[in-house]
């Protein structure tokens, strides 16, 4: 059906690592590309490099289109930025539009695109993709590894000595979109200059974190005042 090539959307993650790795025993060409919720983040470019070097292929490179988004409607953006912003050429697309537009690039418009997707991430994603049994055959995409369980996941990844990326020092899951709480906060500590980075894009992110540490140390003094009253009531 696709000639023995198919495009891989590359997320960095253990289960999109997996996919290409599992790919490789039935197609003869894989094309992976990855789409960067901030561009060229420090610990981002080290891990694509390496896989590049590991899996011997070069890895297309995008902005996702989730980030364009967020751009799009101020998400973190000062109020003063709002005209300019709103001037900006921003255009709107899929990840569809970008397969569609990798096929044209390299010449293969039979390749389907797989994706490191699992159905045990979540419930709804479990009954969408046990529904489909692994593919969508409307948008030309499959998962390869898509009822694989983490040990199967970790098996293959230790059998071929690949290294997950730094993203799993700082949170459970790979950077796939704008960062959030999990991710900002050991960003800030351990990569800062990645930090600048994401700041440089979203200018007003930081206030996620000081949020975070309101609410924080709001529950904290809620406690206290509770486990205060309930003594004072015990005492009567």
């Amino acid at each position: 059906m696709t000639g023995g090539v198919c495009l891989l959307g590359f997320s960095r993650g253990k289960d999109s690592i997996a996919a290409w790795l599992w790919l490789r025993n039935f197609f003869d060409r894989i094309i992976p590309f990855h789409l960067a919720p901030i561009p060229h983040l420090g610990f981002v470019d080290e891990s694509l490099e390496y896989y590049e070097r590991f899996f011997s292929t070069p890895i297309e490179r995008f902005l996702s289109p989730l980030t364009a988004l967020a751009l799009a409607q101020l998400v973190y953006q000062p109020p003063d930025d709002e005209e300019e912003i709103d001037a900006l050429p921003f255009r709107r697309y899929t990840v569809h539009e970008v397969c569609a537009l990798l096929r044209q690039k390299y010449n293969v418009p039979n390749a389907w695109c797989a994706y490191g997707i699992g159905m045990y991430d979540s419930i709804s994603r479990r009954a969408a993709i046990k529904r489909n049994r692994g593919r969508v055959g409307t948008q030309h995409s499959f998962y390869p590894c898509f009822d694989w369980e983490k040990s199967a996941i970790l098996r293959i990844i230790d059998h071929y000595k690949v290294k997950l990326p730094d993203d799993y020092l700082l949170a459970p899951r790979t950077l796939a979109d704008v960062p959030g709480l999990r991710h900002l906060e050991y960003i800030d500590k351990v990569f800062p200059n990645d930090m600048r980075r994401i700041e440089n894009f979203f200018p007003f992110i930081r206030t996620a974190l000081m949020r975070n540490e309101y609410r924080r140390e709001h529950m904290k003094a809620e406690s206290v005042r509770a486990a205060g009253e309930t003594k004072q009531i015990a005492a009567q």
